[in-house]
């Protein structure tokens, strides 16, 4: 059971050809111009490891309690042994019937290195009785979000949230931008006009890709973009392993770029594969994933007293193949 966060370290690179091999660093950027690649050093805990051009930024096998020491912080984990994939134990997510929030609480969050792509991989189990919450709407899992956002951020409304989950065994990726909205704007196509505008809705389809929504709640427009599988593939009673791929897209002479990556694996399936996403404009150049949540919730309660189970949890900068 071990958890590893990796990513790709991250350059301003110009064209300089005596300190650089140009030839090797244009095969893994789009602007051969100008490629900005994250760089601030934010982990803490495990110390870094290159593995196959891949960073290691920590690991967490959830065998034992000290996870504050390992960086972990805002809430902690609960494990057990009554259920894991490997090794002795794995992190337990048990909801009371009508709880919003499973009995170990609220965010678990971690900072990394920043990042402009992740690659994440992790052992997930339902108990047999397994519902969605009250009203059928989907609940939430796993978030990342990115350097643009603080460390204590709630997920729902940031410059870039991403998500990993399942609704009804469905498996789906979202994301929202809420405070890249122009609000005075909601509902105009803003696409080709400004790059000060949202990604995820409310300001016009950057990608033509996945299903996009612009609400408004508590006097603010709100967004979210769903990229769904399209069938119940998770099973409760169950291990099924988890893989997903998000790269953040280029920016190009000051404009987002149509060639972001979202991709997952179930079991080895490729359910979801999108090449050409955008998941920020022009106006986030800098923007990279920095910070990883686990923050189950169901807003309207737990239909029934049930768990999850996480298991073999890993994150990269890229996939092993």
């Amino acid at each position: 059971m071990t958890l590893k966060i990796l990513a790709t370290g991250c350059f301003i690179i110009f064209f300089t050809f005596n300190r650089f091999d140009f030839k090797n660093i244009r095969n893994q950027i789009h602007d051969t111009k100008r490629a900005i690649i994250c760089s601030k050093v934010t982990s803490t805990g495990n110390s870094l490891k290159d593995v196959n051009n891949r960073t290691i930024f920590f690991s967490e096998g959830f065998e034992d309690s000290e996870f504050t020491n390992r960086g972990w912080y805002d809430n902690t984990f609960r494990t057990t042994t009554s259920e894991s994939y490997s090794g002795a134990s794995s992190a337990e997510f048990h909801f009371l019937k009508g709880a919003t929030s499973p009995e170990s609480g609220g965010s678990i969050r971690r900072l990394f290195n920043e990042s402009t792509s992740i690659y994440i991989s992790f052992r997930i189990k339902y108990s047999d009785n397994w519902q969605e919450q009250l009203g059928g709407y989907g609940h939430h899992e796993i978030h990342l979000l990115t350097n643009e956002d603080g460390p204590y951020t709630g997920p729902a409304f940031t410059h870039l949230t991403l998500y990993l989950e399942n609704h009804d065994f469905e498996p789906v990726l979202s994301l929202q931008d809420g405070k890249n909205i122009d609000q005075a704007q909601a509902g105009r196509n803003l696409v080709g006009i400004t790059e000060n505008r949202s990604i995820a809705g409310c300001n016009g389809d950057s990608d033509s890709l996945g299903h996009s929504t612009c609400y408004k709640r508590d006097g603010m427009h709100w967004n979210g973009k769903i990229f769904s599988s399209g069938s119940q593939y998770i099973k409760p009673g169950q291990w099924h392993h988890v893989e997903v791929y998000f790269r953040l897209n280029t920016i190009s002479d000051g404009t987002g770029q149509a060639d972001g990556l979202i991709k997952y694996w179930l079991d080895g399936a490729l359910i979801i594969d999108h090449t050409n996403v955008v998941l920020r404009t022009g106006a986030h150049e800098k923007m990279c994933f920095n910070q990883f949540i686990v923050a189950p919730f169901m807003g309207n309660g737990a239909p029934n007293d049930q768990s999850f189970w996480i298991d073999d949890l890993e994150v990269a900068s890229k996939p092993l193949n």
